[in-house]
This record gives structure tokens, sequence and C-alpha cells, in this order.
């Protein structure tokens, strides 16, 4: 019994440590100044949404920067008309962008966090539920399987969220 209460504990701290993984990666987030000469290494091949100085806004992946325009694969827009597919944005619409991008930390510790607790608390759960078996009660085996399986999916949709890092670049003359 003395272990069923050490798994029980220890599963109830580890779920109760995920719903804080977010503001964690979010303080990652970060504030860039740069020129329009300097932007392309920080937007190229990267996911871009911008509010355009025309009001428009745009969302999508960044294929290239011109000197006269930003070369994009827009997959939003406020009027989808207007821009849609691969097209030049002019450089004279921009004033900040936030570039998003996936990270793979938390993604790893909270499925590992979460096949750790899910397991402790399906087995401390199972193991009451059908206390006889052989070496390990029927109950708890099932439970520690079951836990630890729907606790990694857990953490993983857990650290999916979290990983979302963004960059909010405004464009300098």
């Amino acid at each position: 019994m003395e272990w069923t209460g050490f798994f029980l504990r220890s599963a109830i701290a580890v779920f109760s440590v995920m719903p804080f993984l977010h503001p964690e990666a979010a303080a990652a987030d970060r504030q860039l100044e740069v020129n329009w000469t300097g932007l392309g290494p920080h937007v190229t091949s990267r996911r871009v949404t911008a509010v355009l100085t025309d009001g428009v806004t745009v969302q999508g992946k960044v294929i290239s920067v011109k000197p006269t325009a930003l070369v994009m694969r827009v997959e939003k827009a406020s009027p989808p008309a207007q821009y849609h597919g691969p097209v030049d944005v002019p450089r004279s619409l921009f004033t900040n962008l936030q570039v998003s991008r996936r990270g793979w930390k938390w993604r790893v510790i909270g499925t590992i966090a979460g096949f750790a607790g899910g397991g402790a608390l399906g087995g401390a759960i199972g193991g009451r539920v059908d206390p006889h078996g052989f070496i390990i009660s029927d109950g708890a085996a099932i439970g520690i399987v079951a836990g630890a399986i729907g606790g990694a999916g857990v953490g993983y949709l857990a650290g999916h969220f979290a990983d979302r890092h963004t960059t909010a670049i405004r464009i300098v003359e």
C-alpha cells in the first residue's frame, strides 16, 4: 500500500505541473527591430502573420524577400480575393510582422511526464479497483498500460500548445 500512495502523489504532482507549461514557453517570445535588408534570415521559409497598412491581414509562408516586396504563399487573408497563393506583397505595406515557429522541447517533456504520471496514476487506481493477481494486481497492470498511453497523449497535446513561439518584428527604415 505504500507504493500506491507514492505513485498517486507522483502522478498528481506531474499532472499539476502540466497546465503551467504554456506560460513558460510564452516567456520565450521576443521582439526585434530589423531593417528591410536584414529581414530575410528572420522570415524566409517561416510562417508569418501581418496586418498591412491598408488594413488587410495576411498569413502564410515567406518564400523570399525582394528589395521591393515580400514574396509569400498566402494561406489566409482578410479579403481572400486580394491575396491568395504565391504573391508579391509590396514592401510599403509592411510595418510589423509576427513570425511563428514550433519547437520540440515541451512536446517531448509533456509526453514523457504524461507517460510516467499517467502510468503511475492508472496503476494506483487500477490496484484499488482490482487488487487480485499474482505479482502485480490485474487491475494495476491494466491501469498502468491505459494510464501511460492516455497520459502520453495528454502530455503531447499540452506540449504541442506550449511549443508555439512567436517573434514580433518591427521593420525600421
